[in-house]
């Protein structure tokens, strides 16, 4: 369940070819710095998640199962690695890899206002269970993604840094290099 901040391709592939051009180890060093920078929000983001399975069906010894069991999940952060021409590039994207938790979060996303038109039995279950103990359906979500549409402006601010700062070290070394 990834939150993205995105860039046009032929800017994500410029910046990532000059860094490459100016030296190898700017580019993982760009990397790195997003995924340092970001890596509070997304504990952040993971520690919005409910520490315990908010329904019995995804507990040990009550029907769950594994990989559907809950836990609390941690997050991990990829920064892209080369962009496809034509298409929007995630330039960063935080994860929760935790299955139970992707499955809870968006339970009812997609029938949202429309009386679970096309939705199973199980999936209107498990959507009013959901409700009935508290956690009804956010702003796309519940938990986390609620969060991360608040968090959006400082997330990208996050992002806005980092690039400046690799963009100024581009400009630096094709400076030195002219003279």
């Amino acid at each position: 369940m990834p939150a993205a901040f995105t860039v046009t391709p032929q800017d994500y592939t410029a910046i990532i070819k000059e860094l490459k051009s100016l030296d190898t180890d700017l580019v993982k060093e760009f990397r790195r710095e997003f995924r340092s920078e970001l890596q509070p929000v997304a504990k952040s983001l993971a520690g919005n998640a409910p520490a315990k399975s908010p329904l019995s069906g995804f507990t040990k010894g009550k029907g769950g199962e594994l990989p559907y069991l809950w836990r609390k999940p941690t997050a991990s952060i990829s920064v892209a690695g080369r962009a496809k021409p034509g298409r929007t590039q995630k330039l960063v994207a935080i994860q929760l890899k935790q299955p139970a938790l992707n499955i809870l979060e968006l339970a009812g996303t997609a029938n949202k206002g429309k009386d679970g038109g096309g939705m199973t039995q199980r999936g209107l279950n498990l959507v009013k269970g959901l409700q009935t103990a508290g956690y009804g359906l956010g702003d796309r979500g519940r938990w986390v993604i609620p969060q991360f549409y608040r968090r959006e402006p400082s997330v990208r601010a996050i992002a806005v840094k980092v690039l400046n700062k690799y963009a100024e070290k581009v400009n630096r070394k094709l400076r030195e290099g002219k003279r």
